[in-house]
Parts: structure tokens; sequence; C-alpha cells
């Protein structure tokens, strides 16, 4: 039999654990018409369920009827995605109740799109055009919705990718849509962290700036046991106590590490035939590891600034957490420890108790990981300096803090960081 748990990003589980007071909030919500957060956007770091909620979202929206539009914004062109999606719901027409069994394909999204136009009326779909703006569209739609006393959520994953003058069009729409039209628009979206300096920097995105901003907080071990013992017994597999304690400690409440543990163990032992033992969720601990520093971590560190990777190297060689006062070696300017600070909070590298000014790992936070990644950096920029030509200089590659892009800057630039010369 193969594996139950899902690792791949964005898909997903069929047992969601660690967010049932978070769906429970929307589930009333959407059916709320003045709840603040039926405008959301989550913003988390990678790995933390950002689309798995999105998806779980849309799955709420449309078991209340609602229609569902969902997109991403990692290429251009929302609303042609949208008067596409429009179309393929067309043409599945009387199937639709079929392919929504399959709630993650893309096909069950338009699916959805297909029993929201059922619901409305064919007729007051057809007038969608390729053509017509991202307004035009959302506001026939919602207007469409509304007539049918019902509304429309737009779901939008990977803000953060989306081109500048895009983000700032879908922004103004949303706000006439929703807020001037008082149409009955519900959005949800979805971004890294670093899209939050983004917003406040731009009076554009002013709309965002405003969402409800719900947090996804890391799964507690507790509800990580819970999820592996139920997501095995399902399947028809067994584990012994010891595995799932073992298994349900490492994943440290990172969602994405949880499915690979879960899935690496499930075929290292070979179930349902054998039971997952000790031996197997160690040997799956240690590949999930490896995945996680690959996948997530190391691009992570790579858009980290010098001054951040010195942090976590300096919480790396303490066993307990660190007083923010002693990171001041580090970053002596008030504003900048800040700034460095509510970076790799943002990033799910640490965590920062107001109150007392310690400092800790999050989620994201491993020693070994922080260990590898800062070997490798220092080799790599020894290599840089012994190969380069005299002369050349390599960019800072900084990532930005209120526009998407990296510093184009010469490495070790004196003032802020530019995305342009």
């Amino acid at each position: 039999m193969s594996s139950p748990f899902t690792p791949d990003f964005g898909t997903s589980p069929t047992h969601l654990v660690g967010r049932t007071a978070l769906r429970d909030e929307w589930k009333t919500a959407l059916r709320t018409p003045t709840d603040r957060l039926r405008t959301a956007l989550l913003l988390s770091p990678r790995g933390t369920g950002k689309t798995v909620m999105l998806n779980e979202i849309e799955d709420l929206a449309a078991a209340q009827g609602m229609l569902v539009v969902a997109v991403d914004t990692s290429t251009a062109g929302v609303a042609e995605r949208i008067a596409e999606q429009i179309e393929i719901a067309r043409e599945i027409g009387g199937s639709a109740a079929d392919i929504l069994r399959q709630p993650q394909t893309e096909l069950a999204k338009s699916a959805r799109l297909s029993l929201g136009f059922a619901s409305l009326g064919w007729a007051a779909a057809i007038p969608v055009k390729p053509q017509w703006s991202l307004r035009r569209i959302l506001t026939h739609l919602a207007t469409a919705s509304s007539s049918n006393n019902s509304a429309m959520l737009l779901s939008v994953d990977e803000l953060h990718a989306a081109d500048s003058d895009e983000a700032r069009r879908l922004a103004a729409d949303l706000q006439h849509v929703a807020k001037r039209e008082y149409l009955p628009l519900c959005f949800a979206g979805a971004a890294l962290p670093f899209f939050r300096g983004v917003m406040r920097s731009d009076r554009r995105l002013s709309f965002f700036n405003r969402c409800a901003k719900p947090t996804l907080p890391r799964i507690s071990k507790e509800d990580a046991a819970a999820f592996y013992r139920l997501m095995i017994a399902a399947a028809d597999g067994t584990v012994t106590d010891e595995s799932v304690d073992a298994m349900a400690t490492a994943c440290g409440g990172n969602a994405y590490k949880m499915q690979h543990i879960g899935h690496i163990a499930w075929l290292v032992a070979e179930a349902p035939q054998r039971e997952i033992g000790v031996e197997a969720a160690h040997e799956a601990i240690d590949a999930a590891n490896r995945i996680m520093y690959e996948d997530v971590f190391r691009p992570l560190w790579e858009d980290l600034t010098p001054a951040e990777r010195r942090c976590l190297e300096r919480l790396a060689d303490s066993t307990e957490p660190l007083h923010v006062a002693e990171l001041a070696t580090i970053e002596a300017d008030p504003d900048g420890l800040s700034a460095m600070l509510t970076s790799l909070v943002d990033a799910g590298c640490v965590e920062y108790d107001h109150a007392s000014g310690a400092v800790s790992f999050g989620h994201l936070g491993d020693r070994e990981a922080i260990a590898e990644a800062a070997s490798v950096s220092r080799h790599l920029q020894a290599a840089d300096v012994t190969a380069r030509p005299l002369g050349a200089h390599p960019d800072c590659g900084r990532q930005m803090r209120r526009v998407p892009g990296r510093c184009v800057l010469p490495l070790g630039h004196a003032g802020r960081c530019r995305s342009k010369r």
C-alpha cells in the first residue's frame, strides 16, 4: 500500500491537525458578512502550511455554496487565469460533483466554480470574457453571487511573488469591489513574511495591510503524535509508542517536516505489512532533516544578512535561550537589532519574548543545519575571493525588506540596500 502521508508542498493531508481553532473561526467568518476574517492574509514561513490552510478555506467556502476562485501570483495574469478557470468550469458541467471528491487537484478547484455557476445560473456566468479586467470579472461574479443570496471567495497564493504593478492592481480591485461596492467578495491570501515590509512601504497595497492576519502556530508535539497515530491507523498500519514520540518531537512543529517523517518511516518500515519501529523512525528523521535543509533551510539561509546569520550562529553555540542584550555585539544599533530580530522571527528561525527579552529557536531553527550552512558559506566566500578577478566585486544579494528582490550593490557597501543601482 502506498504511503498515506502527503509530503509535497501545498498538498493537503487527509487529517488536518493543529489548525482546528483557526478552521472554526474561518467557518464562522464565511457565514458572517461583517467578520473581519472574510478578508485575510496568512503571513508565515515556508513549510508551515499556508497553502494547505488556503485549500481548507476553499473547501469550507465551497461547502457553504460559495463561488470559489483560486489562483496564485507566481506568474503574471491573475484576471486571465480566472477567465481560463471559468472556461474549464463550463466544460466540466455536470461532472463537477464527481471531481469534487479530489479536492487537491486544479480541476477540483474549477469544479467548485462549476458548482457555483450552476447555482447562480449559467446565464449569469456566460458574459465573462477573457479580455475583461480583473475588477470587471470580480464585480460581475460578486454581483451574481449576491443576487443568489450567496458570496464568492477569491483565494490567492504566493502573493509575495506578484509583480509590483499586478499586486497594486489586485489590491485596488479588491478594495473597490469588497469595500466600496459592498459586494459579497471574500479574500484569503498567503505570502512569505517579508511581504509585510513590502505592504508597509507601498500605500497602494493598503488593502492587504488592513486585512486580518491570523497566525499559523507551530504544531504541538501532542497534535503531531495524534496525527501520526490517526494517519497510520487509518491506513491499517501499526506503530510503537516510542516511534510516535520520536517522530512527534523531531518534527519541531513544522507541518512540512511532519509529513516527510511519517512518509519516510512508512516506506522504510514497509508498512502496513510491518510495524513502524524506532529504527525506521530515526532513519526517517535523519532523511527528513536532509530534505528540510535542502528544501527549506538552505534557501532561507541564503536570504539572511550576514548579521542575521551571526545571530543564529551565536544562538546555536548556546544551550540556553539568549537575552536580547547579548546580541547587541552583533548589531549595536537598537533599530537595526529590532529589524534583525523581526526578520528572523518572520523567517521562523527564532522566537522573541518581548516581556523577558529571551531569544530562542523557532520551528526552523536547527543547530546542525546552521553549522552546515555557515560552513558552506565560509568555504564559498573563500573560493570566491580566490577566484575573483582583480577589481571585481560580487553583489550584496540581500533580500530587500520593503520590495520584492535582492540588493544589487557591491558586497560590503555602505548605507541601505537597493534593488536598482
